[in-house]
């Protein structure tokens, strides 16, 4: 564009508003994915938490696998499956055995015959796990608000630059239709007399049509 400034210096105007923010750019490009989750890298702090909490998650299964394969648990439960119920790791005890079951109760079946009850020896790493969900949500929200003040930082020069984007945009429009478009060269009579046709043919009013950029 600089280099042709003097054959377009109203394009090369718009030109000089354009802005480009390559450190916003990777800042969110580092911490937002293409579906728009929130990536491991966006801080160290979220990288430990979600470590931790995958850690935390399989101990927990680990845990209750071996009391699906304990026979005097395995005999209590409808079902030899691990539940969620209420963001907790439950396992489906029959209701008969609500009271010999060594765990906490946070559900139960509409029809009253399954009990969903998280095991004694799962309840402290499952309190460690919704920590560390808890905590996972306190640094996204950290991160997304940092994001969001960079970009306001930069409003005005982002709305100069979308403004100015969607004004090349139309001159680069006008250009393809200007060669597409199978008309010829008019001048104001020209343009007048053809108006007058239009109208005759058209059965509308035949009064004289104002040539463009004529005063009324």
């Amino acid at each position: 564009m600089s280099a042709r400034r003097a054959e377009v210096p109203q394009l090369a105007e718009i030109a000089d508003a354009l802005a480009v923010f390559p450190d916003l750019e990777q800042a969110i490009g580092e911490a937002i994915g293409a579906d728009g989750e929130i990536l491991d890298g966006a801080s160290p702090a979220l990288a430990r938490i979600r470590r931790e909490r995958r850690t935390a998650d399989a101990r927990l299964r680990d845990r209750l696998e071996e009391a699906l394969r304990s026979p005097a648990i395995a005999r209590m439960l409808r079902d030899p499956l691990i539940t969620i119920r209420g963001e907790r790791y439950t396992l489906p005890v029959r209701s008969e055995f609500r009271q010999q079951f060594p765990g906490v109760a946070h559900d139960q079946s509409s029809s009253g015959v399954t009990v969903f009850m998280e095991p004694l020896a799962a309840v402290p790493l499952g309190n460690r796990l919704r920590e560390l969900a808890a905590e996972e949500r306190e640094e996204v929200t950290r991160i997304l608000a940092s994001l969001s003040s960079a970009v306001g930082a930069a409003a005005e020069a982002l709305a100069l630059t979308l403004d100015g984007l969607a004004r090349l945009d139309l001159a680069a429009a006008k250009a393809v239709w200007t060669f597409a478009a199978p008309g010829i060269p008019c001048s104001p009579a020209r343009w007048c007399q053809s108006m007058r046709s239009w109208a005759a043919a058209s059965g509308r009013s035949s009064s004289p049509a104002r040539t463009p950029g004529a005063r009324r």
